[in-house]
């Protein structure tokens, strides 16, 4: 019996990340984010990218009602925001850390990040997209998006997760 419940243990561990284990790398990401480079596509990657419910309780079950609140009011504003002036970029980049970076203290993200590190799973990996206006040399970024990630053959936007412990 005392087996029977690893078992189960592993094998719902095994179900519940095995999606998120085999993340897309950096260059499958640039391939996929190279699609919206014209800015009048951004509001619909935004809102498409949106995590579920069911997807926000797996990345911040400790919170999600809250999570819950701010994806809805942020798609509210998006929606609001859609139209008004375009801009084509040249280029993205992307840069990657894992919620094991977060708890490590390494790797470049937003300090809120810090907050809710204990309450992600593991092996997550987040994506910045950093959209440029010249060739990746940094030198004239357009704008970013924090922080994507990737589960189940799809890209979630989630949105400044540290909000909803606040």
């Amino acid at each position: 019996m005392k087996y029977f419940f690893s078992y189960l243990f592993f094998f719902s561990f095994f179900f519940n990340y095995s999606s998120i284990i085999a993340q897309p790398n950096k260059d499958l990401a640039k391939k996929h984010f190279l699609k919206y480079l014209d800015s009048k596509t951004h509001i619909d990657l935004l809102v498409n990218c949106l995590p579920t419910k069911k997807e926000t309780k797996y990345v911040m079950s400790f919170n999600s009602e809250k999570m819950d609140r701010h994806v809805e009011a942020l798609k509210s504003n998006l929606i609001k925001s859609s139209g008004g002036n375009s801009e084509v970029f040249v280029d993205c980049r992307i840069n990657t850390f894992t919620a094991s970076d977060i708890r490590k203290n390494k790797g470049n993200y937003a300090g809120g990040m810090n907050k809710v590190k204990d309450c992600l799973p593991p092996v997550i990996t987040f994506y910045k997209v950093t959209f440029l206006r010249t060739p990746d040399d940094g030198s004239n970024p357009g704008y970013s998006f924090k922080y994507f990630f990737y589960k189940n053959d799809r890209w979630i936007f989630l949105p400044k997760p540290w909000r909803a412990i606040r």
